[in-house]
């Protein structure tokens, strides 16, 4: 499998567990589900997402509330998406490497 191929996995794998995590708080309101980024992630995602929002969004315009918690929502599933791909690409250099520097070659 090319890095390519595997980024592009990671990615959407990330994206759709981090989706399904993000629209099950927002439904039924456990805060469970959104632990899961604060707690056992180690990149903190949430605060990079608001970080994002609050350059984005101007805190003093009242009407944008629900676009702007929509924007919170996506920006958290591409940077949870993001960090997979991270993650993945960095355990597939290091397999690469594992295998070059340790893997027996037979002659014929």
């Amino acid at each position: 499998m090319t890095a390519k191929k595997l980024s592009v996995y990671l990615f959407t794998i990330g994206a759709v567990f981090a989706t399904t995590l993000i629209l099950l708080f927002r439904f039924y309101q456990i805060r469970y589900f959104i632990l899961f980024f604060e707690v056992y992630n180690p990149v903190p995602i949430l605060d990079i997402a608001y970080l994002i929002t609050s350059v984005v969004f101007d805190r003093i315009d009242n009407h944008s509330i629900h676009v702007e918690a929509v924007f919170f929502d996506i920006t958290a599933i591409v940077v949870f998406g993001l960090e997979c791909v991270l993650i993945g690409f960095l355990f597939f250099k290091i397999a690469v490497y594992i295998k070059r520097k340790y893997c027996i070659k037979r002659n014929g």
